[in-house]
């Protein structure tokens, strides 16, 4: 199954635009420096990426989306009030947490390289590294125990 989203990543990175979406997920802040953790992730690997329950809790960004496609060539993500930020590509690595027998688990890790002028949530040099389960059909969520971190 890693192999399969090894793969559907690279082609997918080769077959969207550079500006097209992507993510990584984490287990933990460590490194972080504006200290954001996320709780939720929802989508497929080959169209939209949800990400939300984050905190500190801050209502002008509660959802943060992106195209799951491109998570392996780095991308864009935008909040729900339209503040984007910029991840490099992403290093796979071991991931923690607990998924399901029948889903593969990943680690990733990579920083956010830009973003939006206005956007007070995240800063450039964050680290987003994590773990996310990937079903049989392309599903993401976040590995049991694991939380997202900005």
């Amino acid at each position: 199954m890693r192999r399969l989203f090894l793969v559907v990543a690279a082609v997918s990175t080769l077959a969207v635009p550079a500006s097209i979406t992507a993510m990584a997920l984490s287990t933990s802040p460590a490194g972080a420096s504006s200290g954001v953790t996320c709780k939720k992730v929802s989508g497929k690997i080959t169209s939209t990426v949800t990400i939300k329950k984050c905190s500190p809790k801050k209502a002008t960004y509660t959802k943060l989306t992106g195209n799951g496609s491109a998570l392996a060539g780095g991308g864009t993500l935008t909040w729900n009030n339209g503040q984007t930020l910029t991840i490099a590509a992403p290093t796979l690595v071991t991931g923690s947490g607990t998924c399901p027998a029948a889903d593969t688990k990943q680690g990733f890790t990579t920083t956010i390289t830009s973003q939006s002028a206005g956007n007070t949530y995240t800063q450039v040099g964050d680290v987003v590294a994590g773990t996310v389960c990937i079903s049989g059909a392309g599903a993401l969520k976040l590995a049991s125990g694991t939380t997202l971190s900005l």
